[in-house]
């Protein structure tokens, strides 16, 4: 269900739903896998304010074998304008 929701346009569900993943990414790390797609998707997102929720989400992810996955978003925003 939180897989479905995560394609939404809306922000502040967006927001919920990033939320709700950095909380239980540790209890179901699964999810939080299928996820990264979505968030690194979100991080190149016309609107900053999407952008700045995905790479946040990201990084907020305490998995290890998440820090392949955050290395380009987090290098594509330092040169973000």
């Amino acid at each position: 269900e939180m897989m479905m929701a995560i394609e939404t346009r809306d922000l502040v569900v967006k927001k919920m739903v990033y939320l709700f993943l950095c909380n239980y990414a540790t209890a179901n790390p699964e999810l939080a896998q299928m996820c990264t797609n979505t968030l690194q998707k979100d991080c190149g997102n016309d609107d900053p304010m999407v952008r700045g929720l995905a790479l946040r989400a990201l990084c907020s992810l305490r998995l290890p074998q998440m820090v392949e996955y955050i290395s380009e978003p987090l290098r594509k925003s330092l040169n973000d304008s």
